[in-house]
């Protein structure tokens, strides 16, 4: 696992990390999207976002729209428990779901225990803390020619060793997959074990 040395530090390998979760849901679901395999681009979705504005769903009712890997589109709804919880709130959200497809814009449903369950969001909200620190070029450079070397995948601690030139390896590492440079295995706690993965040649910056 890791630890976060205090406000702006990275995060190195020594105690397990505690981050409190108490992030907006936009902000949660941005996060996780953001390392979700399969994804390769999150935007705005003003579209879905002013079919559900009538339906009274609430103002905080995070909405996206991800392109994948395959080139679909799939627009995200996050859903709040509060709301979830109602009966008449989830028959709108599937009025809504009915309206976007309607229009050719497919809906996936996501509830708020499903963007934040755990060690998921933990993983995705440190990745997204490293999203803009630098990575030297030589550094992607090295890490991405090891990676198709090695069949595609490298545990952690030997993808930390080829960052020589940035200042933190670890979150170099982090920093290089929220920008899917690279994708790195995020349904367990993150520790030297964890995969960094190659993601395919045409997603990369």
């Amino acid at each position: 696992m890791f630890q976060l040395h205090g406000a702006g530090s990275a995060p190195s390998f020594d105690r397990p990390v505690q981050l409190p979760v108490t992030a907006p849901l936009t902000e949660r679901l941005d996060a996780v999207l953001r390392v979700m395999p399969g994804i390769s681009a999150v935007a705005l979705d003003p579209a879905i976002e002013a079919l559900a504005r009538p339906l009274d769903l609430g103002p905080d009712l995070p909405v996206r729209r991800a392109r994948l890997d395959s080139g679909r589109q799939l627009s995200v709804v996050s859903v709040p428990s509060r709301v979830w919880a109602q009966p008449n709130s989830r028959l709108r959200l599937f009025r809504l779901k009915a309206g976007a497809k309607a229009i050719g814009r497919p809906v996936l449903l996501a509830p708020e225990m499903a963007v934040s369950r755990e060690p998921l969001l933990s993983n995705a909200l440190l990745i997204a803390r490293c999203a803009t620190l630098q990575v030297p070029p030589a550094d992607h450079f090295a890490l991405l020619s090891a990676l198709v070397e090695s069949g595609g995948e490298l545990p952690m601690a030997d993808a930390v060793v080829l960052m020589t030139r940035a200042e933190d390896p670890v979150a170099a590492i982090l920093a290089s997959a929220a920008r899917r440079v690279v994708a790195i295995e995020i349904d367990h706690p993150l520790g030297p074990g964890t995969r960094v993965l190659s993601r395919p040649a045409r997603l990369r910056p």
